[in-house]
């Protein structure tokens, strides 16, 4: 899959990213985090392009039994773009990302500035870089490498509870606190990790 990016948006101030950094929805722009959709953060107050995008493709995802991992948006003087990246235990087939970009693509019209946006919908592939506490709730069931001090771990998550990571790692379960994971990522065990993406949907 394509290397991840942060979003711009040049309308997007300070005050509403470090609202919607805190909320757990989209990252600052030094660093990308998109994770949940949040209806109660947007709806409050007018703010920023990806913001909008969120609040308008996050329910159509979910309708399609998909959960939304990251959204990047970036507003252009010519044409805009969007990528979405999305996850659903049960995998996802080309047929589905096309349904879903189409789906997308309908609500991006409602977007000002969105209207024609570039639009790539794909899964998060086999190896992703977990961003976000929130990214080991949706990734609940899958393999997983996390590194705790100098050591990395490979296990399936089995659960995520108040911030604790239950990892079966075949031999035992382990409980770690996700404060002290250095970094994460999938592994290439991932199930249905099939990845597929779509551009230009019209």
């Amino acid at each position: 899959m394509k290397a991840n990016g942060g979003y711009r948006d040049a309308n997007h101030s300070d005050a509403s990213a470090a609202a919607l950094s805190s909320s757990g929805l989209i990252g600052s722009s030094s660093g990308p985090v998109s994770t949940d959709y949040v209806p109660d953060v947007i709806a409050s107050s007018g703010y920023g392009f990806v913001d909008q995008v969120c609040a308008e493709v996050g329910p159509t995802v979910r309708s399609y039994g998909f959960e939304i991992v990251e959204i990047d948006a970036v507003r252009l003087s010519r044409r805009s773009s969007v990528r979405v990246v999305v996850y659903r235990a049960a995998g996802m087939t080309a047929d589905d990302c096309a349904e879903l970009a189409k789906a997308i693509r309908y609500r991006l019209a409602l977007v000002p500035g969105a209207e024609d946006a570039a639009l790539e919908v794909s899964s998060p592939g086999t190896t992703r870089k977990i961003k976000s506490p929130h990214e080991y709730e949706i990734f609940c069931g899958c393999s997983v490498e996390i590194l705790i001090g100098d050591c990395w771990i490979r296990g399936v998550i089995i659960t995520v509870d108040e911030g604790i990571v239950t990892l079966g790692t075949g031999l035992e379960e382990r409980k770690i606190e996700i404060e002290q994971i250095r970094k994460g990522r999938l592994s290439d065990e991932m199930n249905n990790g099939q990845a597929c993406e779509n551009l230009d949907v019209k």
